[in-house]
């Protein structure tokens, strides 16, 4: 029995109701002292994109009103540009009014601009921290699902014996998020490129550019260890230990003979059926 299976039933069993706030404060303060935020603080950041966001839609109501005002004024302008045209002896009064309509139209077109403009940069500024937001939300989550529990310990090596089974659903894998890991004092790898053959795009995350990343996570880039320590070749599949994932892989033989080595090494490998 698993200690994940353990620990389950004792805390739904009438023990559970005893340690149930202790665990809590245990898991509470282990995940402040990881810097994970809690529950309540995402929900806050979501609380607060939700509210730039609505800004943000209000400043945009607020340009197409100017917008409006400026194309009535235009419009305006151009009737009495029309009259004035069809008028056969203007008179003295009527060009002054039509001056006088012009100047105005264009000091409310200026005004408009200017006030365009300024709603334009604070529409800039709101969606720079609206994203800003996100990605720190984004992050966060990542580097929660990131975390990976103990690896186990590997087994002793065994024969590659076709056995049916159905392949474990890849884990997903969350973006290194470069900031953070200098904020937490790890190097970045920014400068490294992706490690695809013939690939020159920077690094993401596994030694991967974005685009062989998100192949790997699939489990379609082939020639590397996948999420789970899954191993594809061609039409058979293995499964090695998850501490290599993201490792050059490369099968030797076929059939019961076939060997997986990892960085040129045999290691042990359960044969399993490709989905």
């Amino acid at each position: 029995m698993g200690v994940k299976d353990l620990f389950a039933r004792v805390v739904s069993g009438s023990a559970g109701r005893v340690v149930e706030t202790p665990v809590r404060d245990i898991v509470q303060e282990a995940f402040r002292q990881a810097e994970i935020p809690s529950p309540q603080e995402l929900q806050a950041v979501r609380a607060e994109v939700s509210r730039l966001t609505a800004e943000v839609h209000a400043l945009r109501n607020q340009l197409s009103a100017l917008t409006d005002v400026v194309k009535v004024q235009q419009e305006q302008l151009e009737r009495a540009e029309a009259e004035r045209a069809r008028a056969p002896a203007p008179t003295e009064d009527l060009t002054r009014a039509v001056a006088l309509a012009q100047a105005n139209s264009e000091a409310i077109a200026a005004v408009s601009e200017a006030q365009a403009a300024a709603l334009e940069a604070g529409l800039n500024a709101q969606r720079a921290a609206h994203d800003d937001a996100i990605a720190r939300l984004e992050a966060q989550l990542s580097e929660l699902r990131a975390r990976p529990e103990a690896a186990p310990v590997a087994a002793a090596p065994v024969a590659a014996v076709p056995v049916e089974a159905a392949p474990a659903e890849a884990a997903p894998a969350a973006a290194d998020d470069d900031d953070d890991a200098g904020r937490r004092g790890r190097k970045s790898l920014s400068h490294l490129h992706c490690k695809a053959p013939g690939c020159t795009e920077p690094h993401r995350s596994k030694g991967f550019c974005g685009k062989h990343y998100q192949g790997w996570r699939r489990g379609r880039l082939e020639g590397f260890v996948g999420p789970e320590g899954a191993v594809r070749d061609g039409e058979h599949a293995w499964r090695v230990d998850p501490r290599f994932e993201g490792e050059p892989v490369e099968v030797v033989g076929h059939g019961a003979a076939a060997q997986v080595q990892v960085n040129g090494e045999v290691v042990p490998a359960e044969s399993v059926a490709a989905a």
